[in-house]
């Protein structure tokens, strides 16, 4: 009797959690650059010339942007972590707000995160990170 009760209260608190999951906006999450300087040479003064960068930016449900930045050169980096935006649900899509790139709109595509650069009609790409699954991210 108490494993019945057990399971029924387990499968009680999954119900609102899966609903939880389905509900998340789809911006939520992390998404990444990464800057390679041995295959574009030409923007190594933009990145304070180092060998490669990865910067990953996490949006998260309450609307700020984290950003996990990590400069390569040689065998050294130096990551760092910080709070550097919000972000914000619209009508359209999303706007957002980065420290040091300024303020657009963003959007969802098949590519990825689409944030257009302040007073332009270009917009930067970021790809999506998946998340690793430890029930079938192994192969044998």
């Amino acid at each position: 009797m108490r494993k019945l009760i057990t399971i029924t209260l387990i499968l009680a608190l999954l119900i609102p959690a899966a609903a939880l999951a389905d509900d998340q906006d789809p911006i939520i999450g992390c998404w990444y650059l990464y800057y390679d300087a041995y295959i574009y040479p030409e923007f190594a003064s933009t990145y304070g010339n180092v060998e490669s960068e990865v910067s990953i930016y996490y949006f998260l449900p309450n609307g700020s942007i984290m950003l996990l930045d990590n400069p390569i050169k040689g065998e050294s980096s130096t990551p760092t972590y910080s709070g550097c935006g919000r972000w914000q649900k619209t009508d359209n899509g999303y706007t957002y707000s980065l420290v040091g790139l300024g303020e657009g709109d963003a959007r969802i595509t098949d590519n990825g995160v689409e944030l257009q650069l302040p007073g332009s009609t270009v917009y930067m790409v970021m790809r999506s990170l998946i998340p690793f699954n430890p029930y079938a991210d192994y192969i044998r």
